[in-house]
């Protein structure tokens, strides 16, 4: 294994042993961005930033740590929220799923209006009313 400074010194040399690449099977889009070091075929220790070129220490136990830290602190980095997943990544786009969600939903607000007027000793028909029934609705929307 070479150190840091060893490898700088190949790098400036255009050393034809040195070759930087991709590693295979990485799930993470944070790899978009970085190159592994390889001297001769034997894996380094270190990875290349493609934007700004720097070379960061990094071993495969240390994950994305290494990028992220750099990417935070990088003046070439567009944007770190664009190599976050967003939100509708997480989430199921399946129409029946959302429908058995709606439904399932509606039916836990029916039980718990019934609930409610049950222990306040309200009438069935209080929860008929406009404001109720926007509040309700209101309610099943922020659940879609």
């Amino acid at each position: 294994m070479y150190n840091k400074q060893q490898l700088m010194e190949m790098i400036k040399n255009e050393n034809s042993n040195i070759e930087f690449s991709k590693p295979k099977n990485v799930t993470s889009e944070r790899w978009n961005n970085y190159l592994q070091v390889f001297i001769s075929g034997i894996q380094q220790n270190f990875i290349k930033f493609i934007n700004c070129q720097t070379i960061l220490a990094w071993k495969p136990s240390h994950g994305t740590n290494v990028m992220e830290k750099h990417d935070k602190g990088c003046k070439n980095v567009s944007s770190p929220l664009n190599m976050q997943q967003s939100i509708k990544s997480y989430r199921s786009t399946n129409n029946e799923n959302d429908q058995r969600l709606i439904r399932s939903i509606k039916r836990k607000l029916t039980n718990t209006i019934a609930v409610c007027c049950a222990c306040d000793d309200l009438t069935f028909s209080s929860v008929k009313s406009d404001g109720f029934c926007v509040l309700v609705q209101d309610l099943v929307e922020a659940g879609r």
